[in-house]
């Protein structure tokens, strides 16, 4: 191997070192991650038989960080207030919090959602104290969704949030995945509703990032190895 193929080779290495340290960053290189912020996680708005005070929401911290979520709202475009979070409430790293109707017995905070099945307001939106809005999910024919809506549910089922872009669910990571994706980023399954008292589930560790940086670390030693020795001839 010649001196440029040493030196372009190096080059490339290095390149790769270089992207999978701004990945690692957080620099938005991938069209998906894990959220770094309070996600809605799971929401079940058509449970077997009368809908009325068996519906629920779920939200997940999937950051490393206690967040603050006193006075946050949720609701949807027709009702825009279906509950308002108590003062003092904050969600611990890799929680849950649960906002249920009176015959959801672990809920963190009663409220009547009376959430639409299908149709245009199928979908909740989750505000912070200021207003802004922090996540929302459509469903159905919802015309609230980010990016497409996910499929109706059926009777008895839940739209819950990935683990990641492979895999639904493992019962081990927190429901962190976010593509900004509605429909890639849920899917439909038996209900599984968790409040604050869970124990709290970290998100799957997103390894690409540092599978390509210790990749792009072995290649560069490589070259430099495979130099020093030419040097030595």
């Amino acid at each position: 191997m010649n001196q440029r193929g040493i030196a372009l080779g190096a080059a490339a290495a290095a390149a790769v070192v270089v992207m999978s340290m701004s990945m690692a960053a957080g620099i938005a290189i991938a069209a998906g991650s894990i959220a770094d912020h309070v996600v809605i996680s799971e929401v079940f708005p058509n449970p077997v038989g009368a809908d009325r005070d068996k519906e629920w929401i779920e939200l997940y911290n999937p950051t490393g960080e206690a967040v603050d979520i006193s006075g946050w709202t949720g609701g949807s475009t027709r009702k825009p207030n279906l509950f308002t979070i108590t003062d003092g409430t904050t969600m611990e790293p890799y929680t849950c919090y649960l906002i249920g109707e009176k015959e959801v017995f672990i809920r963190d905070l009663e409220a009547v959602l009376a959430l639409a099945n299908s149709g245009e307001d199928a979908h909740i939106i989750l505000k912070n104290a200021s207003g802004t809005i922090v996540d929302q999910v459509g469903w159905s024919t919802s015309s609230v969704y980010e990016t497409a809506p996910c499929s109706e549910p059926e009777e008895g089922m839940s739209l819950q949030r990935k683990v990641n872009d492979t895999i639904d669910a493992d019962g081990i990571h927190g429901p962190g995945w976010d593509t900004d994706d509605n429909s890639a980023d849920f899917f439909t399954g038996a209900p599984d509703p968790r409040c604050s008292v869970y124990e709290p589930v970290a998100p799957l560790p997103e390894l690409a990032p540092l599978i390509l940086f210790v990749s792009g670390l072995c290649i560069l030693a490589g070259y430099v190895l495979c130099a020093r020795r030419r040097g030595t001839r």
